[in-house]
């Protein structure tokens, strides 16, 4: 597989958070550590991380939310052909899937 999106752990006051950057667009998001066979992330927020990222890079941090939206609500206009025809094969549910995917 190969990932859309790079992914650090980060440990802070006992708790642990993935922030997953994305590998061409500038988009960073915070999700629970996967667990072994996890194909999706499940995106969380911490602000005081959040703020932190915002700080030191002119990346966007989405919030839970956003990723969250579902797939037929999207706006997908914007993508290429290539792209729909992955959606159609992979049939991810969220906008998140989308973003940060682990598809071949």
């Amino acid at each position: 597989m190969t990932p859309s999106f790079h992914g650090a752990e980060v440990e802070r006051r006992g708790s642990t958070l993935v922030i997953a950057c994305h590998t061409l667009l500038p988009l960073f998001a915070l999700a629970k550590p996967p667990s072994v066979n996890a194909m999706n992330l499940e995106f969380v927020w911490h602000a005081e991380l959040g703020r932190a990222l915002r700080t030191v890079c002119r990346f966007t941090v989405l919030k839970p939310e956003e990723p969250a939206v579902p797939v037929e609500r999207a706006d997908l206009s914007l993508l290429g052909a290539v792209e729909r025809e992955q959606i159609r094969y992979w049939k991810p549910a969220t906008v998140g899937e989308i973003v940060f995917d682990q598809w071949d």
